[in-house]
């Protein structure tokens, strides 16, 4: 087995898009857990410790990304896979055998720097090596992946929240699959020439000046300044709001526990349904004209929930047309936004940059998620709903004018984008 290497590409795409089911179940499974915790004799859980359990997780991820930009040029694409994998098995276990808020705030941020180091390799990875042809459906799969494990995570919250089994074995599931993608990073080929890496990457830092004299040459850091706005245009859209928060919106507006999670099975059903279509259209339409249908779709969905909270929260039907909006804008977003954006960032970047520029945007969109999933539980508990979603209508309406600025990318070799993107 000595020096063996996996060449189907499918066999190689099956296990680096584990990092997606990793990245997707373990920001999802919170969703129920938080309750269950709440519930826990050994946890007492105050507004500002739930906000912190959960935005713990995108600020470490914010971290993950912004090192593994970085790491991931300098040392190939292939060990920092294999590197992440053995975090994430480690993280997990220090969440499952938690006894304290601290264990569990630490095994959230190990397992956030995870999912931001992951979630930066792994879509540069499927990008290199794909073509202009494939590129798009073969990214979406990641996206694909992710909502699959969001849709799960949704159904072990059900599950376990009915037949009482503790929450503990439900972050402990998700050490299957970190366990697949650390075997099967061992034998998956690497993409850069590992040769000339870290001459590269000094090149790189005498050329572009990106990190030792970045003040000196404004002009270069503009070629990462569309991925950054994708990213605080992914988060702020509220998306890991309703993904991280579901349940608690809508024991808040009347639903019963139990009524919550089902209604988050939903959710991920209709996540699933939403992706699938994603992938399906990707090649056939510009990267833009989805992205653009779909931020409308939200905005509007966002739009009409701030309305029902103003001046129909006394009606009877109120909880079931507020769950009737969040279920469209699910599926306005995953249809039409999250792996669009996930996609056009892996692309944008010319190759000798294309870690650290994903590693950027990545944090940017990382740190919009820490920021939006801190304050989110003390906003609906001090004002309500409405107020709370008004931020990620205004964001969300205000990016539809940028987007129509962005390139076209579908169809056209990651190296003709690079020449396009360097001319400028």
């Amino acid at each position: 087995m000595k020096g063996f290497t996996i060449k189907n590409i499918k066999v190689i795409l099956m296990i680096v898009t584990l990092g997606g089911f990793l990245f997707g179940y373990n920001s999802s499974i919170i969703n129920g857990a938080i309750l269950m915790l709440s519930e826990s004799s050994s946890f007492y859980l105050s507004k500002s410790e739930v906000g912190i359990i959960v935005s713990i997780l995108p600020l470490a991820a914010m971290i993950g990304a912004i090192l593994f930009g970085k790491i991931t040029d300098l040392f190939g694409r292939k060990k920092v896979i294999t590197f992440i994998s053995l975090m994430f098995i480690i993280s997990i276990l220090v969440i499952s055998a938690s006894n304290s808020v601290f264990q569990l705030i630490l095994g959230r941020f190990g397992l956030g720097f995870s999912i931001g180091a992951i979630n930066t390799v792994v879509p540069i990875y499927i990008a290199e090596i794909s073509n202009e042809n494939n590129r798009g459906k073969m990214v979406m799969t990641n996206q694909v992946m992710l909502v699959f494990s969001q849709f799960i995570a949704y159904l072990v919250n059900y599950i376990f929240y009915y037949l009482n089994i503790s929450w503990r074995y439900m972050f402990l599931i998700a050490i299957i699959p970190s366990i697949i993608i650390f075997i099967g990073s061992f034998f998956i080929p690497e993409t850069v020439n590992k040769r000339n890496i870290k001459k590269e990457y000094q090149r790189l830092r005498k050329e572009f000046h990106i990190i030792s004299k970045f003040e000196k040459n404004k002009r270069r850091f503009s070629i990462f300044i569309p991925g950054i706005l994708l990213g605080i245009t992914h988060q702020f859209t509220g998306i890991n709001i309703i993904m991280y928060y579901s349940s608690y919106i809508f024991s808040s507006i009347g639903f019963k526990n139990e009524k919550s999670f089902f209604i988050n099975i939903i959710l991920g059903f209709v996540s699933l349904v939403g992706v699938l279509i994603s992938f399906k259209i990707i090649e056939s339409y510009e990267r833009k004209t989805i992205l653009l249908i779909g931020l409308e779709g939200c905005s509007m969905s966002l739009f009409l929930i701030i309305l029902l909270n103003s001046f129909l929260n006394e009606e009877k039907y109120y909880i079931y047309m507020v769950a009737l909006f969040i279920i469209v804008f699910v599926f306005c977003f995953q249809a039409f936004v999250g792996g669009v954006i996930w996609l056009l960032i892996s692309e944008i970047f010319p190759e000798k940059i294309r870690g650290i520029g994903m590693g950027l945007s990545s944090a940017a969109l990382w740190f919009s998620n820490f920021l939006s999933s801190l304050i989110f539980p003390m906003i609906i508990s001090e004002y309500g709903l409405g107020v709370a979603l008004i931020l990620f209508f205004t964001v969300t309406t205000i990016s539809i004018p940028y987007i129509k600025y962005l390139k076209n990318t579908r169809g056209i070799s990651l190296k003709d984008l690079e020449k396009a993107t360097l001319n400028e």
